[in-house]
């Protein structure tokens, strides 16, 4: 079993590059995103506790987080966005560990996590891979999602620089192209991979 880490600013193409990487048969993917995701779901483990951390006005109706609300405090608040970091960080870990042992007929892991070396979690993968772009084209994504320019702006300030993931990680994908060229480079990684392997 290889498990790779891959990670990268936001709209750099980490869930893309991810996709691509799915296609192939001996891959699994998991998401951290998606796991963050299901614990906001009505009544869930993450929306009782941002309830019990940060007030019943970040709930909806449902029982479900009000992450319209929850985004515009922790992107606003870098202390509330340490404190909701370190109530998820730990249950999002384990859950990555747990999945990766259920299916042994893929043995290449391959988990997405946008906060891997801002949580120090890179220990814990046999190759880190982070995905990234230039500034303007991260700025242009976000654009084209819906964002205001200034919200697009905040936060990407929000987040750990690009070169200092790109400083860290094992391998570097530049995603400024096109999606045939992001996929050349999953096969070239998966390559990469097995023959290491």
């Amino acid at each position: 079993m290889i498990k790779i880490a891959v990670t990268g600013g936001i709209a750099c193409g980490k869930s893309l590059f991810g996709e691509l990487l799915a296609k192939n048969d001996k891959v699994e993917i998991f998401d951290a995103d998606n796991i963050v995701r299901e614990m906001h779901e009505p009544n869930m483990q993450g929306a009782k506790l941002i309830a019990a951390t940060f007030g019943n006005e970040y709930l909806r109706p449902n029982g479900a987080t009000n992450k319209t609300a929850l985004a515009e405090l922790v992107f606003n608040d870098a202390d509330a966005r340490e404190k909701l970091n370190s109530l998820f960080h730990p249950i999002v870990r384990q859950e990555l560990v747990t999945k990766q042992n259920l299916n042994p007929s893929k043995p290449i892991k391959v988990a997405l996590i946008p906060l891997l070396f801002e949580s120090e979690w890179e220990g814990d993968w046999d190759l880190t891979v982070c995905v990234t772009a230039s500034d303007d084209e991260q700025l242009k994504r976000l654009l084209t999602r819906g964002h205001t320019l200034e919200h697009a702006k905040q936060r990407i300030a929000s987040q750990m620089p690009n070169a200092e993931k790109e400083a860290r990680a094992d391998i570097i994908i530049r995603n400024d192209g096109s999606i045939e060229q992001l996929k050349e480079a999953a096969g070239a990684l998966l390559r990469y991979v097995m023959e290491k392997k």
